[in-house]
C-alpha cells in the first residue's frame, strides 16, 4: 500500500470515526487526520475534514490553521492555503513560513517574496 493510500484510509477512518462536537480531542485528532492527508497528497479527504471542522464548531487555531495551511500547501492547493491564512485572527513564524514555503515550491516566486516582505512588516523573524 503506498503513503497516498494509507494516508487516504487512515483519513477516512479516523474521520467517518464519528469526531463528536464538543470533544476536547478534536484539534489533536483533526491534527493528525490533516497531516496523513497532507503527506499522502489526499487533498479530497482533506477538504472534507475542514468541512467537518467548520462544521462541528471546533475553533480554528493558530495549531489547526497551521496544519490547514500545511495540508493544502502538501496538497498543492495555495489558493485554499491563502483563504486559511486571510481567515486567521492569529498567525506565528509557522503560519507565514509555510504559506511562503508554498508559494517557492509551486513556482510562484513573486508571491513568495511579496508575503515575505508583508511578514517583515508586521514584525516577524523568518525561523
Amino acid at each position: 500500500m503506498t503513503a497516498a493510500v494509507e494516508a487516504r484510509v487512515l483519513a477516512r477512518a479516523g474521520w467517518r470515526g464519528g469526531l463528536k462536537k464538543g470533544d476536547s480531542a478534536n484539534v489533536k485528532k483533526y491534527d493528525l487526520l490533516l497531516q496523513c492527508c497532507g503527506k499522502g497528497k489526499a487533498l479530497a479527504e482533506g477538504k472534507e475534514i475542514h468541512e467537518d471542522i467548520v462544521r462541528s464548531g471546533v475553533k480554528l487555531d493558530l495549531r489547526l490553521g497551521n496544519r490547514l495551511i500545511i495540508m493544502y500547501n502538501q496538497c498543492d492547493d495555495m489558493a485554499d492555503a491563502r483563504r486559511v491564512f486571510n481567515k486567521m485572527s492569529e498567525r506565528n513564524v509557522i503560519s507565514w513560513t509555510a504559506l511562503i514555503a508554498g508559494y517557492a515550491r509551486c513556482g510562484n516566486s513573486h508571491n513568495a517574496v511579496k508575503l515575505f516582505g508583508r511578514m517583515e512588516q508586521e514584525g516577524l523573524k523568518p525561523d
